[in-house]
């Protein structure tokens, strides 16, 4: 009788290397579709913007122009020093604030007077201010556009060569003046806009602070300067 061998035969595992490599593949492309979704999901003019934003604050910081945080830093260091504290005048030491508005940045020159009263052309106080927040602000001028406010005081005026007729074209002569020295200054005209806001009604609680000035309507004879992204031409 033939005696038949049957020979023994390992278990081996059998790796589907095709079909690991295709649900590996699978994988990858969800995963890349998944980031092109979430980029293109991001407005990344407005991310660009925040980061222009932020180095723009810090610059002006840098400036000298303060930004509401670092004065609430530089009070709260004053605090902390040994038998010292907080100072009332120190807002009153600095010649703007950077206040952040939404998309804006508002420059308030809150202890600067920029014109005489009843005047159109800017003071030597003023020029200076702008000339110092041009130098700062020159950089991003062609990110931006840039708004002039210019005010009066409550004071009732009129030319007396007619060229103006109330408060209100005043401040927009003003606005004028004030676009033409940050012009001057290296400002692009083209990235500036004016607005003529009249009259600037001054607290009483701020009035009572001024009651030892000689001209205590002064500072409201003044600029802000707000900030904003260029619009996105279509």
């Amino acid at each position: 009788m033939r005696v038949i061998e049957r020979k023994k035969t390992k278990d081996t595992e059998h790796v589907d290397s095709d079909g690991s490599w295709a649900i590996s593949y699978g994988d990858m492309v969800t995963l890349l579709l998944s980031f092109f979704v979430l980029y293109f999901t991001v407005d990344q003019s407005k991310v660009k913007a925040n980061q222009l934003q932020q180095s723009l604050m810090v610059r002006l910081q840098e400036g000298g122009v303060k930004s509401d945080q670092t004065l609430a830093e530089s009070k709260l260091n004053i605090a902390r020093k040994p038998g010292e504290g907080v100072d009332p005048e120190l807002m009153e030491q600095f010649g703007a604030q950077v206040h952040k508005n939404e998309n804006q940045l508002i420059v308030d020159f809150q202890n600067i007077s920029f014109f005489e009263f009843g005047q159109v052309d800017l003071n030597s106080e003023g020029t200076k201010a702008l000339n110092n927040f041009a130098k700062m602000y020159q950089a991003f001028s062609g990110q931006y556009t840039l708004r002039i406010q210019a005010y009066t005081d409550t004071r009732k005026v009129r030319s007396a060569n007619l060229r103006f007729k109330d408060n209100l074209e005043l401040s927009a002569l003003r606005s004028v003046a004030s676009m033409r020295a940050l012009q001057k200054s290296g400002v692009p005209l083209s990235k500036m806009k004016i607005a003529g806001y009249g009259e600037l009604a001054e607290t009483q609680e701020k009035l009572m602070q001024l009651r030892n000035e000689k001209d205590p309507l002064k500072y409201t004879r003044k600029v802000v300067l707000v900030i904003e992204p260029q619009k996105e031409r279509n």
